[in-house]
């Protein structure tokens, strides 16, 4: 009896070693190691600088990416160049920049410096973010002495190599749905990139695939429903959210989870709080981000019963929010369909108009000064769906809004979505 039980459990120990022989996974498991990304391609055009022993600063419009480069890190000249591409790392939130040229002989570290002020930071949190570069092979790693600066939202790292350049994040929320309707459900989780890591962050630490996350501190992770209506059911790094039965006064409600990080590094904070707004939506909604204040439509005196106003032969999309804000989107041109239509003041563009209570609206297009040519926000309105009458038109928008008066206006930051039942 004896000896068939020793048999039985060899056969059933070389079965398993047959069928994950050289390092084959399971189906549908993830992966655990880094992942080999292309290379983004070049978007817009290149800034460029030449800087030589005395040192100097390159930095892009806008000033979110620059590069420092000391007095003496370099003995001749250098041709530095600043140059936006694709960002080809999935989930990152963020701009990617490539710094040219490439084995330049540094005497010393030059410093990249990346504001995240205008990133959405939602599901995410300031000591979570790290500067990530991709290497000549294609993986990204995270550069692990990447300092944070909360005051003035700066990440900055010191480097003597040159390549593409993002924002990661350690861990992140991420949900099936953030927009939903009454007594649905949403699931959201917490996943990060570093596979099974399981000490300090010590060395750069290449990226493999978003996957849930399993490290040290997963048994503290802890949900909460911060604000709003609605019930969660918390389990482990997961957690659903079910909606209220009707739409709530208080919109969204705010989903938190906090979990401890100065493990991973004890210059960081010690917990991270990170916190995921759900909007409870009617049939037709309009819902929109406005400097991180969200804003959903609804209000006294509108003309529908969802404050939505809609056009499709003439496009456009207005509408009345509960915060007594109004907006208009509209598209020009004179055909319209399920395309991205970047902002300006001809055919095939778009422009957004928001009323705020000021004396004027607040525009997606602004005069830098005086004798300067009218600059229209980066972005644009994309049409996700362009239904037949009785169907729906669905679109999202993401642009930058001054103040219409004036030189070189205040701005701010607007992203959003709608849906709306098309009736022309």
């Amino acid at each position: 009896m004896k000896s068939k039980l020793l048999i039985l459990l060899s056969i059933a120990i070389a079965s398993f070693c047959s069928c994950t022989k050289n390092g084959d996974k399971p189906a549908g498991s993830i992966n655990n190691e880094p992942v080999k990304r292309p290379f983004g391609n070049p978007l817009g055009i290149a800034v460029t600088k030449t800087i030589g022993e005395a040192g100097g600063t390159l930095e892009m419009p806008g000033g979110n990416i620059k590069l420092v480069v000391p007095q003496g890190a370099v003995t001749t000249p250098v041709n530095f160049s600043l140059q936006e591409v694709q960002n080809t790392l999935p989930g990152s939130r963020a701009q990617s920049f490539r710094l040219l040229p490439e084995n330049v002989d540094f005497k010393s570290p030059v410093t990249i410096i990346y504001s995240y002020e205008e990133l959405d930071m939602e599901g995410t949190a300031p000591g979570l973010m790290y500067l990530a570069y991709q290497d000549k092979d294609g993986y990204y790693n995270i550069a692990h002495k990447t300092v944070l600066d909360e005051d003035t939202k700066i990440l900055s790292v010191q480097t003597s190599h040159f390549s593409d350049w993002t924002i990661v994040e350690l861990l992140k929320v991420t949900a099936d749905k953030t927009e939903m309707q009454p007594n649905e459900t949403a699931n959201l989780k917490l996943q990060w990139y570093l596979g099974s890591l399981l000490a300090p962050l010590t060395t750069d630490y290449p990226i493999g695939d978003l996957q849930d996350y399993n490290g040290r501190n997963a048994s503290k992770v802890s949900w909460s429903l911060a604000a709003g209506q609605g019930s969660i059911q918390p389990s482990g790094i997961k957690c659903g959210y079910k909606a209220p039965g009707e739409i709530p006064a208080t919109n969204p409600a705010l989903v938190s989870v906090s979990v401890p990080i100065s493990f991973y590094n004890n210059a960081r904070p010690g917990v991270a709080i990170l916190t995921t707004p759900i909007t409870t939506i009617a049939d037709e909604y309009f819902i929109y981000t406005l400097d991180g204040v969200p804003h959903v439509n609804g209000g006294s005196g509108c003309t529908s019963p969802t404050c939505i106003e809609m056009e499709a032969d003439n496009f456009y999309v207005s509408a009345e929010m509960k915060s007594g804000q109004h907006i208009l989107v509209r598209l020009l041109g004179e055909s319209f369909g399920t395309r991205s239509y970047p902002f300006g003041l001809e055919d095939d563009q778009a422009y957004i108009h928001v009323n705020m209570g000021d004396e004027f609206d607040w525009v997606s297009s602004r005069f830098p000064c005086e004798k300067c040519d009218e600059a229209h926000s980066s972005g644009s309105v994309k049409l996700t769906r362009y239904g037949n009458v009785g169907d729906y038109v669905e679109g999202e928008f993401t642009a930058e809004i001054w103040y219409s008066i004036g030189y070189n206006p205040p701005r701010k930051s607007i992203t959003g979505k709608f849906r709306v039942k098309r009736r022309l």
